[in-house]
Parts: structure tokens; C-alpha cells; sequence
């Protein structure tokens, strides 16, 4: 399962989106670049599931280019041992700034060890960023979760949760976003698969 949540977003000149999002929903900035919403990266031999809630892919804007990741979530078994994988972080990017090089690293990291949590939630906090003219971020939140249990049981989740999200100076804000990822082991199906992700899109 992947999903993530973007209440109350409102993108200057044009009508408020959608608190769900389409997986993979992307808004345009014309020369300037584009926005991803809700988007879903898929790796069906290795099992790994990642959401970013935004990507933004900047062209060109104030001097800036390159990528900023915004909510991103990972979750990943390994058919054959049952290892797990989980993590979460709120912010990350990495840009040209007149032709200077700013890159933020993932911020309120948060990683699950392979055994998992034994089905305890682990959570950690953080204190919001700012990257003048690009990105303002607020409060911080990230969890993970998982079970290595015997065969047909293990899960793993990651959610990744920010308040008072405001882009290109006010351009594009949001009260909150949820990002979450989660795989799940089951019992061999027809197929011989055991790592199974409910594709139902966003929460």
C-alpha cells in the first residue's frame, strides 16, 4: 500500500487540488518545471515501494534547478530472508543556484532496522526548515513499523508527516501531508509471489 494525503493545498491562480491526488498527478510549471504529486515508484523484483508526497523538478526559477523531495516513504521486504526495510524523511533537495550547488540532506531521517520493530511503532520528531525562496517546511514527524514475523506475517510502513508546507515563496502552500508506504508478506499466491503492495492509490 502507498498512499498520501494533502489537505487544504492551494496552488496560486488555480483551483484548490485535490487532498487525495491521483498517484503520479503532476502540475505543470511550464519552462520553469513541474510538480509531482502523490508520486509512486514501483520495484515489483526487489519489492520496494517509495511515495514522495511533491517532487518538484525546478528548470529554472530564481536561479534555482534540480529536485526537492517532499514526504518521502519507503518500504521494502526481501522475498527470500524476510529482511525488512523501512524509512521516512520530510525534505531533502539538491540544486543550482547560480551555478552554486545547495543540497539539503534528508532531514528527520528515520530508518527501521532489518528485524523491524517487533510491531512497535518508533517515531521521531523534528523542527521545520527553510530554504529562502524555495522551500519553507514546519513541524516534522516520521514513523516506521514492521514485523519480521514467520513466513506469510512480516509487514513494513513508513510515514512521513509535515506541517505548514509553503514552495516559491507562497506560490504553493499546504496546511499538513501525510506520506505513507507499506508492504506486506503473504502466503504464496498462484504465481509464487509472496510480497504483495494493495495498489488502492491514495488515503
Amino acid at each position: 500500500t502507498w498512499s498520501c494525503s494533502l489537505p487544504n493545498m492551494r496552488v496560486k491562480a488555480l483551483p484548490a487540488l485535490s487532498a487525495t491526488p491521483a498517484p503520479n498527478t503532476v502540475l505543470s510549471l511550464g519552462a520553469i518545471g513541474k510538480n509531482t504529486f502523490n508520486e509512486q515508484i514501483v520495484h515489483p523484483v526487489i519489492h520496494s515501494f517509495i511515495v514522495n508526497a511533491i517532487h518538484v523538478h525546478l528548470n529554472n526559477l530564481l536561479g534555482y534547478s534540480g529536485d526537492v523531495y517532499i514526504g518521502q516513504t519507503r518500504a521494502f521486504i526481501a522475498s527470500s530472508t524476510s529482511r525488512l526495510q523501512a524509512s521516512a524523511f520530510e525534505l531533502s533537495a539538491h540544486a543550482n543556484v547560480s551555478s552554486t550547488v545547495v543540497s539539503i540532506g534528508r532531514q528527520n531521517l528515520l530508518s527501521m532496522r532489518c528485524t523491524g520493530t517487533n510491531g512497535t511503532e518508533a517515531d521521531q520528531s523534528g523542527v521545520g526548515v527553510q530554504v529562502p525562496g524555495l522551500v519553507t517546511v514546519g513541524a516534522l514527524n516520521s514513523s516506521v513499523n514492521g514485523n519480521q514475523a514467520p513466513l506469510g506475517g512480516a509487514f513494513a510502513t513508513a510515514t512521513a508527516q509535515i506541517a505548514n508546507v509553503s514552495l516559491f515563496g507562497g506560490r504553493i502552500t499546504l496546511d499538513a501531508i501525510t506520506s505513507t508506504s507499506t508492504t506486506t508478506e503473504h502466503p504464496a499466491d498462484a504465481n509464487g509471489n509472496t510480497i504483495h503492495s494493495d495498489g488502492t492509490g491514495t488515503s
